[in-house]
């Protein structure tokens, strides 16, 4: 087809009779892939165009090309020589062209193009509007002298420079809606009180497709004051979900739609469906017509065309934009198209494999989420529900939350408490698992993960991390915003025991995950609630209390990571530049494998060598003397009777202590923070590889000299790292 439309363009261009004929067939040779072809044409159609003295229709030849352009900068230099050859014998165009700031590097041929197309038109008598003076009409063209001069309300034969112009100043027509503000005032106040939907329709026909917010600074306060607002748009809103031509999307921040005339899917509609290159905007329209259409029932020619476009999709689509092909499935579904009849079984494969599909899971919206995880099981119901269960762990929070809900509705709780329970007893559950545990807290205790103590906890763990972006980061957030919520906070210290209640007091306090300001309104809102706390928030609690819980480590961890980060900067840093220098030698360093390596290498090094020295300079070394031993704790030893008769001993030490043959543990662990608090006798949940179990606390003691001295053994620390 692409063959046979080069050949008809090539006859025609040597006379052009119907420049935007040609035009129009330029462009479906480009969409057909031929662009380069299509430009050769293009610059062909002008050199006929400017022999026969046609220079508006060389300005609609430079539309198209610049178009196809919009953001190469280069391209600025071709489309100057363009017009100026189009107008080589008009000097007032010549002298436009030079007030465009083509030699401003930040703008885009776009703008600049945007800003010549507005000089060109500028006429006597033309309707204008500019930011600061408003309304205006265009009295003189004094394009000699680089000026134009134009009656604003507020002033008269105000002169603007032609530069300014360009940039600043839009040419309207007498419908839009400053025009009609202006040349009929009395009538737009009627309006403004009367008929607010007529309002925001002519906001729609002035600037185009615009969301609320949008539309509400066009408006405010230029026409409607600040407190007016709410009255003026509830009543717009009313009035414009009865009209037909207006479409009102269900998010606020989605563009509202003034239509010409009211949406039919008939036979016209499925031919521009047909024509229809631009991916994005096929699946729009077909989601258009799942969602509008009186009925989806297709005829065997409609039927085809959709599969048609659909599989144009699928192909295109693939190996780059998942979110587009899982789109089109979902349409497809939706009108009975089958995914072998688009070519979309590759893509099916992929979906059910674990990797590939928390891969695709991740750049979908939630609507679309929603409609996968509803579309699967009718193709394996069994492999769904594997798959499912198997990405919890790693699901960003709204497909989670859809995982969790579909299995469960189907029966399958007992598979999602094991998927969670895994990673939560090694303390791994991401901060999407724990967001979503926070608003379903009964779910704590049904599926045996321990205590909203212990969730809360986990929390304020997560919520410290600084080193997170993208969905991690949005899920911190979110988790950080529910300690300013006095009804969460209420409904999980009702949960908790008052040494459970302190403890978390106590981490808030402690915890930098919040500024300054933010930290104290967070305090605040716990103190409101429990204001028995006060004083662990104040700092009046015990200073014992305050000892055991300040941030302190072993003599040896302590001495490991001080030769660590000796090593770092002494040692594997430098070694590090030298790898460096001598990858710079292999040549071009953007494809040179080597210096690339060496560079990332570099990062990770310098990284972890800045946290180690910050680690240091915030920890303390201790020897552990002088620290209660009535309680579970650091500085304590603990022996737990599990319910099989077997008897387990730990030593709470301070932050990165371990030693798993001594049975040495940190007191941040899973286990010691199960503990803290507890005396010998109670009943207390620990974490195991199988979920929280219950254990007995058979004994609290000070720790062993054996103990003592392993943790003071500043030599064996420092030769771990040398």
């Amino acid at each position: 087809m692409t063959d046979e439309l080069e050949s008809g363009i090539k006859k025609a261009l040597d006379d052009a009779e119907d420049p935007s004929g040609l035009i129009a067939q330029l462009a479906e040779l480009k969409e057909g892939g031929k662009q380069a072809k299509a430009e050769e044409f293009a610059d062909k159609l002008l050199k006929t165009l400017n022999r026969k003295g046609q220079p508006e229709d060389g300005i609609a030849v430079i539309d198209l090309l610049v178009g196809w352009h919009p953001t190469d900068r280069p391209w600025k230099f071709k489309i100057i020589d363009r017009i100026n050859e189009c107008f080589k014998e008009n000097r007032e165009v010549l002298l436009m062209v030079k007030c465009c700031g083509w030699d401003d590097v930040r703008l885009k041929p776009l703008e600049n193009y945007r800003r010549f197309k507005t000089l060109y038109k500028i006429r006597e008598g033309a309707y204008v509007f500019e930011r600061t003076w408003g309304f205006g009409t265009v009295s003189a063209l004094l394009f000699q002298e680089g000026k134009i001069e134009v009656d604003f309300i507020d002033r008269p034969m105000h002169q603007m420079a032609l530069s300014y112009v360009a940039e600043s100043l839009e040419i309207i027509d007498e419908h839009h809606l400053h025009a009609q503000a202006a040349l009929d005032p009395e009538g737009f106040a009627a309006l403004l009180q009367d008929d607010q939907p007529e309002i925001v329709r002519m906001v729609l026909r002035s600037f185009g497709p615009k969301p609320a917010p949008i539309i509400q600074e066009l408006l405010v306060p230029r026409f409607v004051g600040e407190d007016a607002w709410k009255k003026f748009w509830e009543a717009a809103r009313k009035g414009l979900k009865a009209d037909p031509l207006v479409v009102i999307p269900s998010k606020r921040n989605e563009s509202i739609v003034l239509l010409s005339e009211v949406k039919t899917f008939g036979d016209a509609w499925f031919k521009l469906l047909g024509d229809q290159r631009d991916m994005e905007v096929i699946l729009a329209d077909l989601g258009e017509f799942v969602a509008e259409a009186d009925s989806t029932e297709l005829s065997d020619p409609q039927k085809e065309l959709v599969v048609n476009r659909l599989s144009f999709v699928i192909k295109g689509a693939q190996g780059s934009q998942d979110d587009l092909m899982v789109k089109a499935l979902l349409i497809g579904a939706r009108l009975g198209i089958a995914p072998a009849d688009t070519g979309a079984e590759a893509f099916v494969e992929r979906l059910f494999t674990p990797e590939q599909f928390l891969k695709i899971v991740t750049v979908l919206q939630s609507k679309e989420v929603k409609g996968l995880f509803e579309f699967l099981p009718d193709l394996e119901p069994e492999k769904t529900t594997h798959l499912l269960g198997g990405a919890i762990p790693q699901l960003p929070y709204t497909a989670l939350n859809e995982a969790i809900s579909q299995l469960v509705k189907n029966g399958y709780e007992a598979l999602v408490a094991e998927a969670v329970r895994r990673p939560w007893s090694q303390w791994e559950a991401e901060g999407s698992v724990m967001f979503w545990l926070a608003g379903n807290m009964e779910k704590v205790s049904d599926w045996k993960l321990g205590t909203v103590h212990d969730l809360v906890i986990r929390i304020l763990k997560n919520i410290a991390n600084d080193d997170v972006n993208g969905e991690r980061l949005t899920i911190r957030n979110r988790l950080k915003e529910l300690f300013r919520n006095p009804d969460w906070l209420g409904k999980v210290t009702d949960q908790m025991d008052d040494r459970q209640r302190r403890n978390m007091a106590q981490a808030i306090k402690d915890s930098t995950a919040w500024e300054k300001l933010d930290h104290g309104s967070v305090m605040g809102n716990l103190v409101k609630v429990r204001p028995e706390l006060e004083d662990i928030i104040s700092g009046k609690a015990d200073s014992v209390e305050r000892k055991v819980r300040r941030r302190v480590c072993s003599a040896r961890t302590y001495a490991a990571r001080q030769s660590r980060l000796k090593r770092l900067r002494e040692k594997e840093i430098p070694e590090n530049a030298k790898e460096i220098d001598r990858a710079r030698e292999y040549g071009d360093l953007r494809e040179n494998f080597e210096y690339h390596t060496a560079k990332d290498h570099q990062t990770k090094l310098q990284q972890e060598a800045g946290e180690v020295g910050k680690w240091l300079d915030e920890v303390m070394p201790s020897d552990f003397v002088d620290f209660p031993s009535e309680q579970a704790g650091m500085a304590t030893s603990v022996t737990l009777r599990y319910a099989d008769g077997n008897e387990v001993q730990y030593h709470i030490l301070g932050e990165m202590d371990s030693d798993e043959a001594l049975g040495i543990i940190s007191s941040d662990t899973a286990m010691a923070q199960s503990l803290l608090g507890l005396s010998a006798g109670e009943k207390v949940m620990v974490p195991s590889e199988e979920g929280e179990v219950e254990v007995d606390l058979l004994a609290v003691s000070p720790l062993s000299d054996a103990v003592r001295t392993w943790a003071n053994d500043t030599e064996a620390g420092a030769a771990l790292e040398a």
